[in-house]
């Protein structure tokens, strides 16, 4: 297992898909609480169409952990640094090769917060949301209030982290991202609120960007949440598309579906979006 090192002294686990034939690389960036190995077939179909692939596990996520310092485990880290250092790693390791990113849910809070994300060409976002809670309605409003005023604050101290039964994850999440995470979701507007220049580092991502969201994700990315997460970039080329699971002959999709094997018709639409120029 090969390991990045960010500039605040953490190794992440990665896992690399060596592709020798094009000039693409693609950067899968996952979801909370999500580790790297669940994007395995989605990065497997791209190393197929002759992209290199990487794939890595945040800080205290997966096999990286556990972290050097639990003082700077946080959510705006990931963005920060870790998802820096893997930017600037595929920059180094595949020098030459166009980087594209394609990420999951909190992946397009994060990607503004890199400070090296003008070396991505384009970037294309999976239920991808701003988690603040007035982009929710109705019952689901209701759901994700308890979450952020009582649920995550009562259990994260608790536990010393979120268990990945309470939020809907697939693992514990450290106490400051699970911290922050609440934060964003109490917030008028989400992560920007909170970080430092949080707003000017939304306004001035470039990169060309296309999110889409799924009719059957109301409760973690819901329609509103993924278009306004998408509107505050600055890019001056953005789409954000809301999908219907039976437009493809399916009966659900929902937050994690999408990565899912089998799902490979659904995937021609990031190499459409990446091929654009």
């Amino acid at each position: 297992m090969e390991q990045i090192e960010t500039e605040d002294g953490e190794r992440l686990a990665t896992t690399i898909y060596e592709q020798d034939t094009d000039n693409r690389v693609l950067l899968i960036v996952a979801a909370v609480g999500v580790p790297r190995s669940y994007y395995r077939y989605i990065a497997q179909f791209f190393q197929d169409r002759h992209y290199s692939v990487l794939c890595f596990d945040y800080r205290g996520i997966g096999d990286s952990k556990p972290v050097h310092n639990s003082n700077r485990c946080s959510m705006q880290n990931w963005g920060h640094y870790d998802l820096e250092a893997a930017i600037t790693f595929c920059q180094q390791r595949f020098s030459g090769k166009a980087i594209y990113v394609l990420g999951h849910s909190i992946a397009g809070q994060l990607l503004p917060l890199a400070e090296s994300k003008h070396l991505v060409k384009r970037a294309y976002f999976v239920a991808s949301q701003n988690v603040a809670a007035r982009y929710w309605s109705g019952y689901y409003r209701l759901k994700v209030n308890l979450l952020w005023y009582l649920i995550l604050p009562v259990f994260n101290q608790l536990f010393n982290g979120l268990p990945g039964p309470i939020y809907g994850g697939k693992e514990k999440l450290p106490k400051l991202v699970a911290r922050e995470w609440g934060i964003g979701g109490r917030s008028r507007n989400g992560m920007p609120d909170y970080v430092e220049n949080g707003h000017h580092k939304y306004r001035e991502t470039a990169v060309p960007v296309k999110f889409i969201s799924f009719s059957d994700d109301n409760l973690l990315s819901p329609q509103r949440a993924s278009a306004a997460l998408c509107g505050s970039y600055g890019s001056s080329e953005k789409v954000h598309q809301h999908l219907d699971p039976a437009d493809f002959n399916l009966k659900e999709i929902g937050h994690f579906g999408f990565f899912r094997d089998g799902m490979q018709n659904l995937w021609a639409d990031i190499e459409k979006w990446f091929s654009q120029t």
